[in-house]
């Protein structure tokens, strides 16, 4: 006989003898000191941290008085934190040589965290409008997909189900018209197409290493101009990315990669060797790369050169071209594996079995 007893779950000791004070105490958040190292940037975050003058001005502050207002930050599942609100207060920190922020942890899904990290950059006087867009994207993408949901009951949720769209909510929230919205969002797209297709141009744009007098005589102006334009965008590409990857001390090994990827192996070789020519007098670059370097024939007036060449520490460039000539090499093996001819079954059967030499007993030494 079954029994119709029905469980009774009794409560905790701690939730009898806890106050009211004490469980809204627990459920309030606090503000945390976290390791700068602990504290990973938001994924896809639209915004440029720069280290301008005013975030050296940042820097000094925090140096002098700390960190006034805390990050937004949200348990990361790969260990850490990733930041949702902050990523110029960080950099700052590091650049005041803090260990430590302080930082509120919250649980936020995506949306959530999207919206934060939107809400808490708009209001910069500093934003680009292609960042301003991006970001505009992001929130827009993120309202459409909490207005899907049943769960919620956030103001945008709210206003959805009152039968406002996405786009006309965000308008309101960041004072423009729904059909200014509507353009930025098709502006987004489109312009997300452009930057692909200028990116193919981009790499593959032939090197044009002739004078213009050249180009005029043999009616090749148009490739000179590109060739040249693609150069000084690759100078610019390579000097960010020695920033972004110099430590100071140590230059990270994936440091040309990007730059390779976007403008091709042929471009990045001839504006770094076109910089160590027309430098062949400092000695901060190693006698390999200066031989190197002089492989690589370049025709443009000293005028022209000057224009792409780099203006990075020569010993950091130097170990720059260590690593495209690293890949240099690599992309030779490759191709000469590739020319390779490939011997089919039938032409291995054809051919004759090594003979096999006769095994000589090894002479057993005497005994003694």
């Amino acid at each position: 006989m079954k029994s119709s007893a029905k469980k009774v779950e009794l409560a905790s000791v701690d939730d009898l003898f806890s106050t009211e004070e004490s469980r809204a105490d627990a459920q309030r958040e606090r503000v945390m000191e976290i390791p700068l190292t602990e504290l990973h940037p938001f994924q896809n975050h639209p915004f440029k941290v720069k280290d301008d003058e005013a975030m050296l001005e940042t820097a000094d502050s925090i140096r002098q008085y700390g960190v006034l207002v805390p990050a937004i930050a949200r348990p990361d599942p790969d260990g850490g934190y990733e930041l949702v609100a902050g990523h110029r207060r960080h950099r700052a920190s590091e650049l005041a040589e803090k260990e430590t922020m302080p930082v509120i942890v919250r649980d936020l899904d995506d949306d959530a965290a999207t919206i934060i990290m939107v809400d808490s950059n708009l209001q910069r006087e500093s934003l680009l409008p292609s960042e301003r867009a991006f970001a505009y994207k992001m929130k827009l993408d993120a309202m459409k997909h909490q207005g899907e949901r049943v769960d919620l009951t956030c103001s945008q949720v709210g206003n959805k189900l009152d039968g406002k769209k996405s786009s006309e909510i965000l308008a309101e929230q960041v004072g423009q018209s729904k059909n200014q919205m509507d353009v930025v969002r098709d502006s987004i797209e489109n312009r997300a197409d452009d930057v692909c297709r200028a990116k193919e141009e981009l790499r593959t744009t032939t090197t044009y290493s002739h004078t213009a007098a050249y180009a005029s005589e043999h009616g090749e102006l148009e490739q000179y101009r590109a060739s040249n334009r693609a150069n000084l965008q690759c100078k610019e590409a390579i000097e960010a990315a020695v920033r972004e990857h110099f430590d100071g001390m140590y230059l990270n090994q994936d440091a040309a990669k990007g730059v390779i990827q976007t403008y091709g192996l042929d471009r990045v070789m001839l504006v770094l060797a076109n910089t160590v020519q027309l430098q062949d007098w400092d000695g901060r670059y190693s006698h390999r790369n200066k031989e190197w370097a002089k492989t690589i024939p370049n025709y443009n007036s000293d005028t022209v050169r000057r224009g792409y060449a780099l203006n990075s520490h020569p010993a950091v460039l130097d170990g720059f071209i260590d690593l495209v000539r690293e890949e240099q090499q690599r992309s030779h093996t490759k191709g000469e594996k590739a020319q390779q001819p490939r011997t089919s079954v039938r032409d291995k059967l054809k051919q004759e079995p090594p003979a096999h030499k006769p095994v000589t007993q090894k002479k057993r030494e005497q005994e003694r």
